[in-house]
């Protein structure tokens, strides 16, 4: 059984995919972060409109997302700072996407802002990260 599409040694059922599937919201933003990541790696589009915040999802392109996904072969995440503001309902996560396209190497990285709605981590926006 193949290990979860995030990085994390787990399989893929025990790991990220409750969250694709839909039977838990991810707890932390950390979570929202790497089940995205999954998502994309597997083509999930649904999840990841589902998991944009109710503000922004109108701005979420579904078949510019669905291609970028079915023509990335993704490769790994890094999760490089994750920050939680003092109210605990924003939070900001770097990372980098590592993917390959058309045989080339590349690197998704990224600030996104994510906010808590009722209990549930949404992704909000992101932008480049400075490197």
């Amino acid at each position: 059984m193949a290990n979860c599409a995030c990085g994390r040694e787990l399989p893929m059922k025990r790991c990220c995919g409750p969250f694709l599937e839909r039977r838990k919201p991810a707890a932390n933003p950390e979570e929202l972060v790497r089940s995205r990541y999954s998502a994309f790696a597997n083509s999930k589009i649904g999840y990841l409109l589902e998991t944009c915040h109710p503000e922004t999802r109108c701005r979420f392109n579904k078949e510019e997302n669905y291609l970028w996904a079915r023509e990335s072969d993704w490769t790994g995440l890094e999760i490089l700072s994750v920050e939680v503001d003092p109210s605990g309902d924003r939070a900001q996560v770097e990372f980098k996407a590592h993917l390959r396209q058309k045989g080339l190497k590349s690197v998704h990285h990224e600030v996104s802002d994510l906010r808590r709605v009722d209990d549930c981590w949404y992704y909000y926006d992101g932008a480049p990260a400075k490197s």
